[in-house]
């Protein structure tokens, strides 16, 4: 799936490797941080289960938040666009 995307969010088209890394678990006893992993994840519908594509951690807690809602979506793109100057 990774490749037939590109290796891109399927939602902003971020390159996996351009995503920021992100720290994942306790830190090592040794007190190193813990690990560190560039992921795209699985998307999928909470209602019926089918999975959707793969989506950067951004864009997932972006979807997630407004729950699947794309007029809520709309709405909030709609606001930023208009405070743009921020």
């Amino acid at each position: 799936m990774r490749e037939d995307q590109g290796y891109r969010c399927a939602s902003c088209r971020a390159h996996e490797g351009d995503l920021p890394l992100l720290t994942t678990g306790r830190p090592r006893r040794d007190g190193s941080p813990a690990v560190n992993t560039v992921e795209l994840v699985v998307d999928h519908c909470h209602t019926s289960g089918l999975t959707r594509s793969l989506i950067c951690h951004r864009c997932n807690v972006l979807v997630g938040h407004t729950e699947n809602n794309a007029d809520l979506l709309a709405l909030a793109a709609e606001y930023v666009r208009q405070w743009k100057c921020c």
